[in-house]
């Protein structure tokens, strides 16, 4: 023990000069060590060897130099803790070295079960800074319970070396796996939610990772991920779960101005600059992973580290679709988004990226079971019932908020617009409808196989080809709305379906709008008369008579009426509100949409951001400053259109 006591010294003597020679200009540095180490030429040849690896690296980026050398000492001056006792554990073997110490394999012998052992060694613990991240490391990761990040069972302390005692994980780091084969999408996808779900766990708790990278990912053979190394974790400010967070906590890990921490390849720009970092720097790393997954390559990379740099802070990745093709345009977007240069661009919290990759796994697992279901003897043929687009990007671009920022204006707002500044003819009505169709009416998916004898399963077949949005797939829902018909002339939804059939037909210029229009009004109002009650057909006819007949006041009567009914995702309640706004009615339009009301598919702040353009229109300028940022608060991914608008 005396001797390693001795080299703990020389270590410390080693990086006091090393630090001490840096403080001084090049030209100073060869006489300060002459004095410093007067008569032990040994020590001068260690600093000077850690002088010249720091001057052929990046001091910012490489500075590992004393990292390394303190790792290698690290090893000589560690005593083997194999075959050896600690309280109850018995040490088996060394499993990994790091600059932060070994890592061991033992048994707890009281509760039955293996478990890692991870050791400062004593050399380090002069080392205030090493001591600190340690400390960090155990108290980050004990203070979050969740099944995607290691569990500490235990801090304790060998001949003053510290120690962690954590799970003990059988599997293999997600760089392995890469390495062994290229992920599918599928999989990468699985990957990335359970490190999300981690990472949404340690923000709410305060606390930040700043080191996420493929080997810090551990994968399961059950499939379980688990995030380790909180080394380089950050308490946040705002943390304060602990019942007295001034009380016996260990000093919170301050990082220099202009000091890197974290992997290069894996930081985002503001961790690059050595700038303050917060939770969207651990998103950042995690999209560069999510990339690295699919593309089988990172989305920065150079020669040398400084060249990574420059690729991490000035260009922008290729596109994921080019390593991988076919793989689906909203895991393009889901990426990009994470990797967005601007913090402010990219997801704020870990939860909306979350949520974005769920709903991803979810579209992608629907079509997965569309395609094992399709009927053998057909290879367009799906499932009526399921009422299910095979497009999954299209679903998303409907069901995610975050998807609309590709859409700055509305399609009621850009017919207004139409509407005011030219006469009625073929050329608006061809606008409107194409336009129009997009925001008709929301259908209840059902699920089930064909059955040709029901004029339901019937009618759902017309909305599975109605919803493909192609010329063919049009001109077949409206066979198989009028089978439907066939079957059960009594059946109120086919003639809706009908309605919108031709709408769609006259927007493709199938048929002339003035041939369409008034064979949809006669479909949806034969509609009514069969269900009065049937808030689709009200909201719908409600949009013929603003579109197509320019009826204000009959649009008004059956939007309300459609409204009563609770017409489905708000979407009567939106046109009722534009419907307003064309009439010139606008304090009453913001009377209107002060009031909450359900919001249609992939629109959750329609009523908020229709709220601010009525001020603005209403010349109530600040009022409508107050209601964009209100929508800047709400949901960031707004924020392009909103800081238009502002």
């Amino acid at each position: 023990m005396e001797t390693e006591q001795i080299k703990a010294q020389r270590w410390q003597r080693i990086n006091d000069l090393f630090h001490s020679a840096l403080e001084r200009e090049p030209d100073e540095r060869v006489p300060f060590l002459a004095r410093a180490c007067a008569g032990d030429e040994g020590l001068r040849r260690e600093v000077e060897a850690l002088l010249q690896a720091h001057e052929r690296s990046d001091p910012l980026f490489d500075a590992p130099a004393l990292e390394l050398a303190a790792g290698l000492f690290a090893q000589q001056v560690m005593p083997s803790l194999e075959g050896r006792r600690l309280g109850h554990y018995q040490v088996l073997s060394l499993i990994g070295t790091g600059g932060m110490g070994q890592i061991f394999l033992a048994d707890d012998t009281r509760l039955k079960r293996q478990v890692a052992i991870k050791v400062l060694p004593a050399a380090f613990t002069v080392d205030p800074d090493r001591i600190r991240r340690f400390e960090q490391e155990a108290l980050a990761a004990s203070s979050l319970n969740h099944p995607n990040i290691l569990t500490i069972h235990e801090v304790g302390e060998v001949e003053d070396a510290p120690f962690i005692v954590t799970e003990f994980i059988e599997g293999k780091t997600l760089r392995r796996q890469m390495a062994a084969e290229k992920m599918r999408p599928p999989e990468a996808l699985d990957v990335a939610i359970q490190v999300a779900s981690a990472l949404e766990a340690a923000h709410k708790a305060g606390i930040v990772h700043r080191d996420i990278k493929p080997e810090n990912i551990m994968l399961r053979p059950d499939g379980l991920v688990k995030v380790l190394d909180f080394g380089l974790a950050k308490l946040t400010e705002a943390h304060s779960s602990a019942p007295d967070a001034s009380a016996s906590t260990p000093a919170r890990l301050q990082t220099k101005t202009g000091l890197v921490m974290g992997t290069v390849t894996y930081m985002s720009p503001e961790q690059a600059r050595g700038l303050t970092v917060d939770v969207r720097t651990d998103i950042f790393s995690l999209g560069t992973v999510i990339y690295e997954m699919i593309a089988g390559q990172v989305p920065f990379d150079g020669p040398t580290n400084s060249d990574v740099i420059v690729s991490i802070l000035e260009r922008e990745p290729a596109p994921l679709s080019r390593h991988e093709p076919g793989v689906p345009a909203e895991l393009e977007r889901i990426v990009m988004k994470a990797l967005a240069k601007d913090s402010e661009e990219r997801y704020q919290l870990a939860k909306n990226l979350l949520n974005d990759l769920r709903n991803l796994k979810h579209e992608m697992d629907l079509q997965a079971k569309l395609h094992a279901v399709k009927p053998a003897d057909s290879q367009d043929a799906t499932p009526a019932a399921a009422g299910l687009s095979v497009d999954i990007d299209d679903r998303l671009r409907r069901r995610s908020a975050d998807a609309e920022v590709a859409h700055t204006i509305s399609s009621a707002e850009y017919l207004a617009g139409k509407i005011k500044t030219h006469k009625r003819g073929v050329a608006l009505g061809v606008a409107a409808l194409v336009i129009a169709v997009a925001a008709i009416v929301y259908f209840t998916y059902f699920t089930g196989k064909p059955d040709t004898e029901n004029a339901e399963a019937l009618y759902q077949q017309g909305i599975y080809y109605w919803r493909k949005n192609t010329e063919e797939a049009t001109l077949k829902s409206g066979e198989y709305f009028q089978l439907a018909i066939e079957k059960d002339p009594n059946f109120a939804l086919a003639y809706v379906g009908l309605a919108q059939y031709y709408a769609m037909m006259a927007g493709f210029g199938q048929l002339r709008p003035n041939e369409a229009w008034p064979k949809a009004e006669e479909a949806v109002i034969k509609a009514l008369a069969l269900d009065d009650g049937l808030a689709d057909a009200h909201g719908f006819l409600g949009m013929v008579k603003i579109w197509y007949d320019w009826d204000w006041r009959g649009a008004e009567r059956e939007l309300k009426r459609a409204i009563e009914l609770n017409h489905p995702e708000g979407e009567a309640r939106g046109m009722y509100n534009r419907l307003l706004e064309m009439t010139g009615r606008i304090d009453e339009a913001i009377a209107d949409a002060s009031v909450e009301w359900n919001e249609p598919r992939g629109s959750r702040l329609q009523r908020e951001e229709r709220l601010a353009r009525l001020f603005s229109l209403a010349g109530r300028y600040n009022e409508a400053i107050e209601a964009w940022r209100k929508v800047l608060e709400k949901e960031s991914n707004r924020r392009g259109i909103a800081h238009l608008n502002i």
